[in-house]
């Protein structure tokens, strides 16, 4: 009897014994060993335009990631957590709009282990703007009447026009950056051909545009307007347009009071005569004789005597002399 309960005791003892050991076994530890985060760096995770990166890592025990702030919506993490073994996850990000950067933070968690990347995503540089600058064409034709001419122009720069021959004229008056620029040329008199060149600038870019127009045609022409003038005791200037394509000679026939001031020699555009101040009371008459070829034309000029009541100043007809319509001596 006593060694039965011997035996009974030892028996409760052993039982008590393999419990206790039961009890206090070892959780598995945690291993967490990330792969390749060195290659977040150069992945298009980290680019303005955005982009995904597979983070590669093992953990020995189930694992989750999360994103820190909460509010860094522009990255996500999936999945965002796995079980035990290799396994990876995915790393996204949207375009950065902004010229600056961007930064987040990504936690993997296995157990009482965890690995902390941080995400920097860089902003979006500003992006130079290349230069612009098409100017067409290179020559431009136009008859001996002349006209409006066209350049084609397309530019994002400033730039400045140079017209190097006065017979050309600019008529756009906008700095058109992609249209067209008008020129207006005026009629060629003479029996040959000329060439007038326009050269547009702008910063480290040129342009020169030849514009090329025909001779006039081989019959001689001679036009003067106005052919007669009234002018006031008080004297004062009195201008001639003259339009030829011959050479000529200019004589007056008052030479006291009548003086040639500007434009001795133009074919094409106005001479410009001072009358003197008449002292006398009588009116008196002069003339201007041009004379080309075997044809001359005279212009008169009509003066008021000191005593009559003077008009505001010179006053000129609207005749136009020609070929057909001549004064000669």
């Amino acid at each position: 009897m006593k060694k039965t309960l011997i035996r009974l005791l030892l028996g409760i003892l052993l039982l008590v014994s393999a419990a206790g050991c039961e009890k206090k076994e070892k959780t598995p530890e945690a291993e967490l060993v990330v792969r390749n985060a060195s290659d977040l760096a150069s992945s298009g995770a980290v680019t303005p335009d955005g982009g995904s990166f597979s983070l590669l890592f093992y953990s020995s025990l189930p694992w989750e990631a999360s994103v820190s702030p909460v509010d860094a919506a522009w990255l996500n993490v999936s999945p965002s957590s796995g079980g035990a073994g290799e396994t990876y996850t995915v790393l996204s990000t949207i375009a950065n709009t902004s010229a600056e950067s961007r930064t987040a933070y990504v936690t993997i968690s296995c157990g009482d282990q965890s690995y902390n990347m941080t995400v920097v995503q860089a902003g979006r540089e500003e992006e130079e703007e290349e230069d612009i600058f098409e100017v067409s064409p290179e020559t431009i034709e136009v008859g001996h009447t002349g006209g409006t001419v066209s350049v084609n122009i397309r530019t994002n720069l400033d730039y400045e026009i140079e017209i190097q021959d006065a017979w050309i004229t600019l008529l756009t008056e906008e700095n058109v950056q992609d249209g067209t620029l008008e020129f207006e040329v005026a009629e060629n008199y003479f029996k040959e051909n000329r060439t007038g060149t326009v050269v547009i600038r702008a910063e480290e870019y040129s342009a020169e545009i030849s514009v090329i127009q025909s001779a006039a045609p081989e019959e001689d022409f001679f036009n003067l307007s106005p052919t007669s003038f009234e002018v006031p005791a008080a004297g004062g200037d009195i201008t001639v347009s003259i339009s030829t394509n011959m050479d000529y000679t200019v004589e007056i026939r008052n030479p006291e009071w009548i003086t040639l001031v500007s434009g001795a020699g133009v074919k094409e555009g106005d001479m410009i005569f001072r009358i003197a101040a008449n002292p006398a009371s009588e009116e008196r008459t002069g003339g201007i004789q041009f004379c080309a070829g075997t044809s001359c034309y005279m212009v008169s000029v009509l003066q008021a005597g000191s005593e009559e009541e003077e008009e505001d100043g010179p006053s000129g007809g609207n005749e136009d002399v020609g070929n057909d319509d001549k004064y000669k001596l």
